[in-house]
């Protein structure tokens, strides 16, 4: 069955540990190094890493830009599975202001190291499945180059 319009799925696998995958997930200090496509890279994060909390992020640009994102934790099952709200704050992001979306990601072990399945679902348009694919691609891209740098947690 072809996927929703309003969802984007991301399948990435990573060498490493299960545990170094869930640790760059819900350590959000560590989130900070990696979090954010290339060219928007987050500049501050904090969450209240349990279910319920909440979480918030500013994205900014090479010019100083910002774009704020927030949410709250729905679901967190370690190693195994993260569900969160994610939406934009303010109305400078193509989606606009109160557009939330659900973000849930599983983990898995693999031979040669961990499985990430990203599902972020309704999303408000095509074009903004497309935008928010080329994001979070770039962003699981810095993720990659992170989870293989030694020493980085």
């Amino acid at each position: 069955m072809p996927p929703a319009s309003d969802t984007l799925h991301i399948t990435r696998l990573f060498p490493c540990s299960l545990q170094r995958l869930w640790n760059a997930w819900s350590d959000w200090p560590t989130a900070l190094k990696w979090w954010g496509p290339a060219d928007w890279p987050a500049a501050f994060m904090e969450a209240d890493f349990r279910v319920g909390g909440e979480w918030r992020a500013e994205l900014r640009s090479a010019k100083g830009e910002s774009l704020w994102q927030s949410g709250r934790f729905l679901e967190i099952e370690p190693q195994k599975h993260l569900v969160f709200t994610f939406k934009w704050d303010g109305d400078n992001h193509e989606d606009g202001a109160g557009v939330e979306t659900h973000v849930r990601i599983t983990f898995a072990e693999t031979p040669n190291g961990a499985r990430m399945d990203f599902t972020q679902s309704q999303l408000k348009s095509a074009e903004s499945v497309t935008g928010h694919t080329h994001g979070w691609q770039s962003t699981f891209d810095r993720l990659h180059t992170f989870i293989g740098e030694p020493n980085h947690e």
